[in-house]
């Protein structure tokens, strides 16, 4: 029988709102947006200082990190899932505006093994706008931070796309700077805005005593290679125990240092000693535990002690974070496997791998510098787990196909509803998957990113520092260093968890293999591939005139 108009215009009204609404659940991505730059400039001579400021705060502030174990005091109400639980979240960080309690969800601390830092590395060409490399003894890095700071040295000419913060990802750092939902739950607890001013201000103070004690320099670069995990190596791929396609040996082993010489006599120091170096590699900084309640910059801060002491002079030795998504420590061969021993044993490791490439290295005293920084929307956030093939779920999920299958998880996905729970859904895809999505949209709202290339030309040599907003797993970073290299770059610096946090950027391959850096990976299989893209983009700027 033949359908009536009317019924034919509803039944087409209904199939193009389902599509609408299909649309609209799924991730929706933006194009690269371009943020400041500025194309590479003519050889100029510089100076380079470095600056430090302590920002241990007093005890009892939350330890961020670890979300759980020892460090894990409660939970909002349903975990701060659906109207209800976050309701009481939203609640619990307005009980904390008023309150003199420093933790809630965390475990407060009670003192400090060491202290924490925000440490500035910064280099002033004669006549150009300074470039500042700070980093900071935190766990990730809040976008908003770097806004503060440049509002607190706005006197000093610096830009957006010439202040690289990072933080080390220490897992012993203190937490409550964040106000997002997200981080606030899982590892960082509920804000407190004195402990982000005082972040901000320590940042403001490292890089004010950098600009102060700035003298005439040369930089060099400096490379060491890791040893083999079994022959006393510093790290690890920490999913080689639970993937049998993984081996403990799968990383970067590349170390790399920015090295700063005198070019000039001071009081102290003669021309050619070591002003400083900035070290950079990838190693997850979680040698101390779950259970340790002191405040801790981990190995980040026994690479640099260690590094320091065997260098001539014992210059400030800043470090970096590289790729490390997928990277932990390295125990074998030491005395004890993780604690405060560990990490020296780890530093003192690193210091002999390092020392005779960084007291040899030749620098220039000559440089040139370009910029490019770009933002780039992402999409909702979600993750989802599955007892079957990440890749076929996924794949299954997102096929219009699935709704068919809908009506059959409506029993499963009833008690989330009595409860509110909306963002939680279980689903049954069209080719037979079966798996648990949870949207994130109302805990992470911020999805637009950060991200930037500076390159630096010492003579005939380009250097490039790629600033990645989270967690890259250590593939990624190899490919975005290949891509450097295609470019002309002969040496690629890549600074993790920079200027934004968007949690973990497991590469395609990584995200579909499974483990925690893919569940934690918020935007889906083309979240890797589109960090890649943008630094790529960056990359065609800051190298467009050559």
């Amino acid at each position: 029988m033949n359908k009536s108009p009317y019924a034919l215009k509803q039944s087409k009204t209904a199939s193009f709102l389902l599509f609408v609404f299909f649309c609209a659940c799924q991730s929706s991505p933006g194009p690269i947006v371009k943020d400041l730059g500025q194309e590479l400039a003519p050889a100029r001579s510089f100076k380079v200082g470095i600056g430090s400021a302590d920002v241990t705060p007093d005890k009892h502030y939350p330890l961020a990190g670890f979300g759980g174990g020892q460090r894990r005091e409660t939970f909002p109400i349903l975990f701060g899932a659906g109207i209800i639980g976050r309701f009481s979240l939203e609640k619990r960080q307005e009980v904390t505006n008023g309150s003199d309690d420093k933790s809630h969800y965390l475990a407060g601390a009670k003192g400090s093994h060491d202290p924490l830092q925000a440490r500035a590395f910064v280099i002033l060409p004669d006549g150009q706008r300074p470039l500042v490399f700070c980093r900071l003894d935190l766990v990730i890095m809040n976008p908003a931070l770097q806004d503060r700071v440049l509002e607190i040295v706005g006197d000093l000419r610096l830009s957006r796309d010439r202040l690289l913060l990072s933080a080390t990802h220490t897992h012993s750092g203190v937490g409550a700077y964040h106000k997002d939902p997200f981080p606030r739950l899982i590892a960082l607890d509920n804000y407190r805005p004195e402990i982000f001013e005082m972040l901000a201000q320590g940042c403001a103070k490292a890089i004010r005593r950098a600009f102060e004690t700035a003298e005439p320099a040369s930089l060099a670069v400096a490379k060491a290679k890791d040893l083999p995990v079994d022959q006393g190596g510093l790290s690890k791929n920490r999913r080689a125990r639970a993937l049998e396609t993984v081996d403990k040996d799968d990383k970067d082993n590349e170390i790399l240092a920015l090295v700063a010489k005198r070019t000039q006599d001071s009081k102290s120091q003669q021309s050619g000693s070591l002003i400083g170096v900035l070290l950079n590699y990838a190693i997850h900084p979680t040698v101390l535990s779950m259970d340790n309640l002191h405040f801790s910059a981990d190995v980040a801060g026994a690479l640099e002690r260690e590094v320091s002491k065997a260098l001539p002079g014992s210059p400030p030795v800043l470090f970096f974070n590289g790729a490390e998504g997928d990277i932990g420590p390295n125990y074998e061969g030491l005395k004890q496997r993780g604690g405060l021993a560990a990490c020296k044993g780890i530093g003192e490791r690193c210091a002999k791998l390092v020392k005779d490439a960084i007291v040899n290295s030749e620098g220039h005293d000559q440089i040139q510098m370009a910029t490019a920084n770009a933002t780039r929307e992402f999409g909702s956030p979600f993750v989802y787990l599955t007892p079957g093939s990440r890749k076929s779920f996924y794949e299954g999920e997102k096929h219009p196909a699935s709704w068919l299958t809908f009506p059959l998880t409506i029993p499963l996905n009833l008690p989330f509803w009595a409860l509110g729970v909306f963002e939680v859904r279980t689903a049954l895809t069209w080719n037979l998957r079966f798996g648990v999505k949870v949207r994130l949209d109302a805990y992470a709202p911020n999805t637009r990113f950060r991200m930037g290339v500076t390159r630096l030309k010492l003579g005939k040599d380009n250097l490039i520092f790629a600033q990645i907003p989270g967690e890259a797993t250590h593939d990624l970073g190899l490919e975005i260093k290949a891509l450097a290299k295609k470019h002309g770059a002969k040496t690629t610096f890549l600074l993790g968890l920079c200027n934004d946090a968007m949690s973990y950027i497991a590469s395609e391959e990584k995200y579909y293999l499974g483990s925690y850096e893919a569940m934690a990976t918020l935007f889906g299989p083309q979240t890797g591939p589109k960090v890649v893209e943008t630094l790529d983009s960056c990359m065609d700027r800051v190298f467009s005139k050559e």
